[in-house]
């Protein structure tokens, strides 16, 4: 019985004693769950299992919790296996991304190349005068895009990284 009384159990009190804490909680919950009719058990529930993963991935992630006895050479050597494994884990990415820039910037010159050689002498002038000011800056169009594949790759990473975890 003694054992039970310190459980944890599905239901339990708990006394917020640090006002800061008390003031933060009440911020979040008015702020992102009270206008979406969240109760405040289901607040905390999602308080308490956010707080748990990022304890586990701390502790994961310390490597002088997993051994106190560990010198900081040690921590070193560890901390240089997860940067070769983050470099392993990049590699064909960086690799992708270099190949078609490479290949997109010769298919450029070579419609660039093209076209000069079409261009009557005087066209020539203009079309030069309105590369080197009208289209020094990329269309609202073209930032977009390259802001959704930026989010994209944030995104694959996250996925890879955490089915690697798995």
């Amino acid at each position: 019985m003694k054992n039970q009384n310190n459980a944890i159990t599905k239901e339990n009190l708990i006394r917020i004693k640090s006002e800061k804490v008390l003031c933060k909680l009440n911020e979040v919950y008015n702020k992102f769950y009270k206008p979406c009719n969240v109760s405040k058990n289901n607040f905390f529930n999602t308080v308490i299992k956010i707080g748990i993963d990022v304890l586990e991935k701390q502790e994961n992630d310390n490597w002088t919790l997993k051994n106190e006895k560990q010198t900081l050479l040690d921590a070193i050597h560890e901390h240089t296996k997860r940067m070769n494994y983050f470099i392993k884990f990049s590699k064909p990415f960086i690799k992708n991304t270099y190949a078609n820039e490479e290949v997109n910037q010769v298919m450029l010159r070579q419609m660039y190349n093209f076209l000069m050689f079409k261009m009557e002498e005087n066209d020539k002038k203009v079309f030069n005068k309105y590369l080197e000011s009208y289209f020094n800056k990329l269309p609202k169009k073209l930032v977009d895009s390259k802001e959704k594949m930026f989010a994209y790759y944030d995104y694959e990473v996250d996925i890879n990284q955490k089915d690697d975890k798995n």
